[in-house]
C-alpha cells in the first residue's frame, strides 16, 4: 500500500510537471546595424557599423526569414514575366522618420511586370510592414516610415522577394535600414541614435 502510494505520488509529480506551461522562451534581439548608406539620389555613402555587406544582393531567404511575408498575399502572378535583376536600391538610407525611402529594383529589362513581395520588421522580430504588389522593373515603389510604428535611431530588416509567373523566387535578400529625425544626416552615430 505504502508503495503504490509513492508510486503514485511520483507518476502525479510527472504529470503535472509535464503539464505546467511554459513560457515561449524569448525573441533573441538581431543586430541590424550593419548599414549600407545611400542619399536621396541613391548614391552610395559607405557604410555604417561595418565595412562591407551583402545587403540588397540576391541572398537565398531561409524558412524562418520567408514567414515574415503575409501569409494572406492574394496578389496574383498573372501578368508577371520572368526577367533578369541585378540589384535592390533602397534610399535614402538612413530613412527619416515619419518619410518615405524608395524601393527600386534594377534590371536590364524594362516594360516587364513582376510581383514584389516586401516584409519590414524590428531587432526583435516584430514584422512591422507588409507590402505586395505589381511592379514594373526600374519603377520604385515609396514605403512610408510613420513616427508611430518606426523608432528614431532604431534599426530595421527589409526582407523581399520578387517573383512572376512560372518563377517563384527571381530575387530575394534582405537589407538594414536606420531611421533618422532629419533629412540630410549621415553621421548616423551622432544624428540619429
Amino acid at each position: 500500500m505504502k508503495s503504490a502510494i509513492i508510486r503514485t505520488f511520483i507518476v502525479g509529480i510527472c504529470a503535472c510537471w509535464g503539464c505546467v506551461n511554459q513560457d515561449a522562451p524569448p525573441k533573441v534581439k538581431e543586430d541590424f546595424s550593419c548599414v549600407k548608406l545611400l542619399d536621396e539620389q541613391g548614391q552610395d555613402l559607405g557604410f555604417y557599423g561595418c565595412i562591407s555587406s551583402n545587403d540588397w544582393t540576391n541572398i537565398e531567404l531561409t524558412d524562418t526569414e520567408a514567414a515574415h511575408f503575409s501569409s494572406t498575399d492574394i496578389i496574383p502572378l498573372t501578368g508577371t514575366t520572368p526577367a533578369a535583376i541585378t540589384t535592390v536600391a533602397v534610399y535614402p538610407n538612413p530613412v527619416v522618420q515619419g518619410g518615405n525611402f524608395s524601393f527600386r529594383l534594377i534590371s536590364p529589362d524594362n516594360g516587364m511586370q513582376v510581383k514584389v513581395q516586401l516584409a519590414i520588421i524590428d531587432e526583435s522580430g516584430n514584422v512591422l510592414r507588409q507590402i505586395s504588389q505589381r511592379l514594373d522593373l526600374n519603377a520604385t515603389i515609396n514605403i512610408s516610415v510613420p513616427s508611430d510604428k518606426f523608432d528614431r535611431g532604431a534599426f530595421y530588416r527589409v526582407y523581399y522577394r520578387v517573383s512572376a509567373l512560372n518563377a517563384p523566387i527571381l530575387f530575394e535578400g534582405y537589407g538594414n535600414i536606420v531611421v533618422c529625425k532629419q533629412p540630410g544626416l549621415y553621421n548616423v552615430a551622432v544624428d540619429c541614435i
